[in-house]
């Protein structure tokens, strides 16, 4: 009777370690699953970080493009405006010109109608 006692504790034993190595085997699994996971989500925000970091230069880019295409525009604005202004100037200095012409040549002939 003491010999099957000692027997059934032995083999309660051994289901107790056949459990307890079943519940690490079934723990190792799923540490190797979350590792696995852990892995493609540092690859995924590796991916993620890049995918940022271009994105934020292509915007750099962008910023650049534009700025240099106000700076143009502002440029051109000022040319345009400084051609206006020596247009009139030129206008202005043609008409007196002019102006100054027919005066000269109105004197010209009152000279010659008085000398007749």
């Amino acid at each position: 009777d003491a010999g099957r006692e000692v027997s059934a504790r032995e083999g309660g034993h051994v289901e107790k370690e056949r459990l307890l190595q079943d519940y690490l085997d079934g723990s190792r699994a799923q540490v190797e699953g979350l590792l696995k996971e852990l892995g493609a989500l540092e690859a995924a925000k590796g991916a993620a970080e890049s995918s940022a970091v271009r994105a934020v230069k292509e915007a750099e880019r962008l910023a650049m493009q534009v700025a240099r295409y106000e700076t143009g525009r502002a440029v051109e604005a000022r040319m345009q405006e400084q051609a206006r202004s020596s247009l009139a100037a030129l206008t202005r200095e043609l008409a007196e010109a002019k102006q100054r012409a027919v005066e000269g040549l109105a004197s010209g002939r009152g000279g010659l109608v008085a000398a007749r």
